[in-house]
C-alpha cells in the first residue's frame, strides 16, 4: 500500500495516470522544473484531487522534502543527473 506518491519530471502525467488506475495513494506529489510540463500534467491528472503540483527542479525538491514518501518515481528524468564515472574519487562526469 502506497501512501505517498512522489514523481519528478512526469512529463505529460500520463504513467501517474496509469499506476493510479492500480494504487489508490492518499496522496500524490508530482514535481517539475516545467510549469508548461505541469499543465499538461494537471490537464491529464485532472480527474483525481489528491494530487499536489510543484513546480521545482528534482535536487531542490529533494533537499527541502520533509515528508514520508513510499516511492519516489524519476522515470523521465533519471537521464539528466550525471553519471559517476569512478566511485574511488566520487568524479562525475
Amino acid at each position: 500500500k502506497f501512501d505517498v506518491i512522489v514523481e519528478i519530471g512526469g512529463g505529460y502525467g500520463n504513467f501517474m495516470k496509469n499506476l493510479l488506475q492500480f494504487v489508490k495513494p492518499e496522496k500524490v506529489i508530482m514535481v517539475d522544473i516545467s510549469e508548461k510540463f505541469l499543465q499538461k500534467q494537471k490537464q491529464t491528472l485532472s480527474e483525481y484531487k489528491n494530487i499536489e503540483f510543484v513546480n521545482s527542479d528534482a535536487t531542490n525538491f529533494i533537499k527541502n522534502f520533509r515528508e514520508k514518501a513510499d516511492i519516489i518515481i524519476l522515470n523521465e528524468v533519471i537521464g539528466d543527473f550525471k553519471t559517476l564515472v569512478d566511485v574511488s574519487t566520487m568524479e562525475f562526469g
